[in-house]
């Protein structure tokens, strides 16, 4: 037979066929017509109109449809659109946290966005960390002599407000407060500690 199967099935498609520019020999063979070598090239339908009931229990929450983020001619490469998922990045990323990120008790969203993972929102609230274990280079160089930690004296929500610790300053009153002697102190060469103590003025 040398005409095309639609010369005499014009009408034979069934009314649920998926929706296809193709030609029925494109995917059917004449002799075997249910073995099937399906062409999605040419599928105008989407991937749900035929595998409504195909997506793994195990696939990623998501309000994606299958071509967000699949190719038919190349299922396993994934092109991924995080921007409708509804899962947790826990959810597929248990395994991905670095070895050396902060400790915390935070998810992956807290902080991370993930249409751009690298810029972080700090959320130092669940930390479990010290600030020491990110912030170690970061004590200025004018900072008092202390061997205090960060957090003895600074609260990571509200840096700048400080509750000062005295008892671990290493550093002289002075090499704080040299201006705040009252003016009308008595006349000494002592020092403030000489006769002061910082914890009870």
């Amino acid at each position: 037979m040398n005409g095309t199967c639609e010369s005499c099935h014009l009408t034979d498609k069934s009314t649920d066929h998926i929706l296809s520019e193709d030609t029925c020999g494109d995917c059917h063979n004449p002799t075997v017509w249910t073995e099937v070598s399906m062409d999605h090239s040419s599928v105008t339908g989407t991937c749900e109109s035929c595998h409504l009931t195909d997506k793994s229990t195990d696939h990623i929450l998501s309000e994606d449809t299958c071509g967000d983020c699949h190719n038919p001619s190349g299922w396993s490469t994934v092109t991924m659109d995080h921007s409708s998922v509804t899962g947790s990045c826990e959810s597929c990323h248990l395994t991905d946290k670095s070895t050396d990120h902060i400790l915390s008790e935070d998810t992956c969203g807290d902080c991370h966005n993930p249409s751009g993972w690298s810029t972080v929102t700090m959320d130092h609230s669940s930390v479990t960390g010290t600030c020491e274990s990110c912030h170690l280079t970061d004590k200025s160089t004018d900072h008092i002599l202390s061997e205090d930690t960060c957090g003895d004296c600074h609260n990571p929500s509200g840096w700048s407000t400080v509750t000062m610790d005295h008892s671990s300053v290493t550093g002289s009153c002075e090499s704080c407060h040299l201006t705040d002697k009252s003016t009308d102190h008595i006349l000494s060469e002592d020092t403030c500690g000489d006769c002061h103590n910082p914890s009870g003025w």
